[in-house]
């Protein structure tokens, strides 16, 4: 029933057994012995709330032989298993999971379970166990057991908030109760209480205090103990007051407050268990009667004690200040004390003196270890293998390449989690993806159980599968087309991009940039592709958290893109019928590559020819391990290693690869800082030539680029960036945008408070400030008026500035860009990357120039007809270092 059934079940269980071990040694142990009742049930209520908290240690289970500690934290049983293995030659040591280690010399394996790394991992597992329970083809789904679940842990909650609100809310009066009332001053008064506190024994210090509306006595406070006596107190019989008085000192002697302290929260905590609320009223009972016995000897006998106690019934009434009636004596209190007093006890049980408390903290330690057993794992992996469906193909075709990932498994794992906790670019990429699958799913990284990508030939769609039901946040993403009844369901939504969308069921959509692969996917409908030549391959692996297949069809044009590939290894693919590729990633990543052909005879060849491949993919590695930037050489020297170290293995037509993938990622974490600002620069590249081919499409589809500042008929101005925001997948926003009011208008305000990320530098934390600025004047590629076409552009696109990164505070939807004088002062240009100033010119390429450029230079440079050169560039000494360029594309 999943870790919130195991926790709430678990601590019902240890909690009642100590209870009733508890209540059973005060009944035959302690019986007419009230002060050593009390304590014991003070000490085990105590008991119960350390055995409360250590639920949520990893302690070990007495039911596991194999020492399974309970643990939800990293799967979906509740179990990451820590193998201890005995010793093997060195060829033999496999390798493990996660913080795994072999341990030499020990004598037969042990499987421990790793603990979670805090108690909030586990309180957030726990309301996730809650939500996902009944998902994921449980049985009892159908029943609607997951609601009847959600809606029982909600119910807890809620109670377990009022009561502790309660207790809290008592606390607080208790405090009020102390300023509203009046110091005893009476010498009569403090002379008695002095007196009785002498002959009792107690030593600690006491005050008094006369607090309106109390019909009786109370006992409050720890470091200073407080006396609440009734407003007539003064007035009462001598007799009476002696007996009241020495009842509360006792109280104090013992130190009950505190002792009731505890029993009220774990009143709270296990509001739902009767046998703790049994043992609790049992304890205040006895603390009662306790007092009762020391009040009785101190004053005139328990025959004269008991009338004073019918008297104070008679005076008591429960309605006064029910809130702090927990920590209040109450009428039926009074009545069950006056029946045992007037009963004769002549049977006393022997002094059992600190034998039973110290055994009942043993038992206590013992049923720790009373958890429900737990499954351990097969192989020891971060997910439960016997857990771990296979993707579901439902939907896809035989002639698609397909990649299949487990996001939120990948995210888990040691490899990946760990670098990403240390340096901040990973952190931001994880985001970005994070925020990439609540734009399709309204759901984060761990919510996500699949995600499929297909490309068939011209056509892609992808596929999102969530953990639970995500029917109404499926909805919610666009416009509903059709029927909506049955699946499959059509969206549609306003915006560039994977705009269509097909919901399949409860837990999955698919997405796609247009109607005609829609169509498509509907026409093929949910069958698998089981006729794929590569089908039964990637059943074999996948459970693994990444399975990536294509068959030999769509091989060559693929192999056309990959430049780093040698022509021995194009040659050794080409033929092949299928490829899949397997990673399995823990602490490194295990690769397996299966290549299927047609004949043996070409498998054999290929496999001849490995040896020749392996050799030439390292000479080309080699010089990446060997030079470049620190993290560039640590990279290339565990490519390196992969490649060198692969094992291949033939069986028939199938060929198999075996690598693993395992940089230091210690040396990685170490170049945080390189890292982080290596990639902060490339990001800031790759924005601004997003940037330069959006308004390259924007030229196409008009015939001329948009001026820095355009004008609606309307008369009202708004900026390039608006105008281009359909070619950089945000037709939405665009749409949304009214070209009849002010940039700045309360509704376009509101409609540009989200900035595409393209528009500012990755480190901007900015919401709306952009960084990326078009250089405006005559000559200028937005000239006055604008309509400059591509065709005027006579110096040469690639020796021309589309746009200039500036590090300034201006509102990316501010119309205008920065004047030409201006930016031909090179100190207000750039300001991301010490001595660099950014550009991105007019062929849609990224360059990074130096900021010592002069004036003359860069007044060339923004002109569209400058007539400078590469010579020119030489002499002035100007570094610029090229970002691949792309050919825009014709808009739609």
């Amino acid at each position: 029933m999943g870790t919130a059934f195991w926790f709430v079940l678990t601590a019902t269980l240890q909690v009642t057994l100590l209870s009733i071990v508890a209540l059973v040694a005060q009944r035959f142990f302690y019986r007419n012995r009230p002060k050593a009742a009390s304590r014991l049930l003070a000490f085990s209520s105590l008991l119960v709330l350390l055995l409360s908290a250590a639920i949520l240690m990893p302690l070990p289970s007495w039911f596991s032989r194999d020492f399974s500690f309970a643990d939800s934290s990293n799967s979906a049983a509740g179990d990451v298993t820590l193998s201890v293995e005995k010793s093997q030659p060195e060829s033999g040591v496999p390798e493990f999971a996660p913080a795994s280690e072999v341990v030499t010399g020990s004598s037969e394996a042990v499987r421990l379970s790793l603990p979670a790394a805090t108690w909030a991992e586990r309180f957030q597992n726990f309301s996730e166990q809650i939500d996902s329970t009944g998902s994921a083809g449980n049985q009892f789904s159908s029943l609607g057991l997951a609601k009847v679940i959600r809606g029982l842990g909600v119910a807890i909650v809620v109670i377990f908030a009022i009561g502790l609100v309660r207790f809290a809310v008592g606390l607080i009066a208790l405090g009020r109760l102390k300023a509203g009332s009046q110091k005893v001053t009476s010498a009569s008064l403090l002379q008695l209480a002095d007196s009785l506190r002498i002959e009792i024994g107690c030593k600690r210090r006491i005050e008094l205090y006369r607090v309106k509306g109390l019909t009786t006595a109370a006992t409050v406070g720890s470091i200073t103990p407080h006396i609440f006596l009734s407003a007539d107190f003064q007035d009462w019989d001598l007799a009476d007051q002696k007996s009241v008085m020495a009842h509360e000192i006792a109280h104090i002697h013992h130190r009950d407050f505190e002792a009731n302290v505890v029993s009220q929260i774990c009143r709270v905590v296990h509001f739902f268990n009767p046998v703790v609320r049994w043992m609790t009223s049992q304890m205040r009972l006895q603390q009662e009667l306790a007092a009762d016995r020391v009040a009785a000897r101190v004053t005139s006998g328990a025959t004269e004690y008991t009338r004073t106690l019918a008297s104070l019934a008679l005076r008591q009434d429960d309605l006064n200040h029910p809130v702090v009636s927990m920590f209040l004596p109450q009428k039926d209190d009074f009545i069950q004390r006056i029946k045992m007093l007037q009963q004769q006890h002549s049977a006393h049980s022997p002094s059992a003196g600190w034998m039973i408390p110290v055994l009942t903290l043993g038992l206590a330690v013992a049923i720790c270890g009373i958890r429900l057993p737990t499954t351990t794992l097969a192989e020891p992996v971060a997910v439960q293998a016997d857990e771990v469906t296979g993707f579901d193909l439902s939907w896809v075709s035989k002639d698609a390449a397909v990649t299949c990932l487990r996001p939120s498994r990948l995210m888990k794992a040691a490899m990946i989690e760990e670098p990403v906790e240390k340096v901040k670019y990973w952190q931001r990429e994880v985001q970005s993806y994070n925020k990439s699958l609540e734009e399709h799913t309204r759901l984060g990284i761990e919510h996500i159980d699949e995600v499929i990508t297909c490309v068939e030939g011209s056509r892609f769609y992808q596929i999102y599968r969530t953990f639970e039901d995500n029917l109404e946040n499926f909805k919610s993403l666009g416009e509903l087309v059709g029927p909506e009844d049955e699946f499959p369901i059509q969206i549609k939504r306003k915006r560039n991009g994977l705009s269509n969308g097909l919901i399949l069921d409860d837990r999955s959509i698919l997405w796609a940039y247009d109607q005609e692969t829609i169509e498509q996917v509907k026409d093929r409908g949910k069958a698998k592709p089981t006729n794929a030549r590569w089908f039964k391959e990637f059943r074999k692996a996948e459970k693994k958290p990444v399975v990536m297949t294509i068959d030999g069809s769509g091989l060559n044009e693929l192999l056309q893109g990959m430049t780093i590939l040698t022509d021995r290894s194009r040659d050794a693919i080409r033929i092949c019928e299928s490829v899949v590729i397997s990673i399995d990633v823990q602490r490194k990543a295990d690769l397996v590559i299966v290549l299927e052909y047609g004949f043996v005879a070409d498998a054999q060849t290929v496999e001849k020819m490995m040896p020749e491949v392996q050799k030439e993919l390292s000479r080309q590695f080699a010089s990446m391990a060997n030079a470049g930037a620190r993290y560039n050489q640590i990279i290339g020297q565990a490519i390196l290693d992969s490649i060198e170290s692969a094992k291949v293995k033939r069986d028939g037509k199938r060929l198999e690869i075996t690598t693993s993938f395992k940089p230091d990622m210690t040396a990685l974490t170490g170049l945080a800082d390189e890292i982080d600002a290596a990639h902060l620069r490339g990001h800031g590249l790759n924005n601004m030539r997003q940037l330069g081919l959006a308004l390259l499409n924007y030229e196409s589809a008009y015939g001329e680029f948009p001026a820095a500042t355009m004008r609606h008929e309307s008369g009202h101005e708004y900026s390039w960036r608006i105008a281009i925001l359909p070619f950089l997948e945000e037709g939405e926003m665009y749409e949304r945008y009214r070209f009849d009011e002010p940039w700045n208008s309360e509704h376009n305000r509101e409609v540009t408070s989200e900035m595409p990320e393209y528009f500012k530098h990755p480190s901007n934390e900015s919401a709306t400030g952009t960084n990326y600025f078009a250089i405006t004047g005559p000559g200028t590629m937005f000239p006055p008026g604008g309509g400059l076409k591509f065709t005027d552009i006579t110096d040469g696109t690639s020796r021309t500035v589309l746009l200039v990164e500036s590090n300034r505070d201006s509102h990316w939807a501010k119309p205008g860009g920065i004047p030409l004088a201006e930016a031909l002062n090179p100190t207000k240009l750039g300001g991301f990357t010490e001595g660099v100033i950014h550009m991105n010119m007019s062929d849609g390429s990224s360059r990074s120039v130096s900021n010592q450029i002069t004036p003359a230079m860069l007044a060339a440079l923004f002109s569209t007809a400058g007539g400078q050169d590469d010579i020119i560039l030489a002499d002035l000494a100007l570094k610029f270092e090229p970002v691949e360029k792309e050919k825009p594309s014709t808009a739609k």
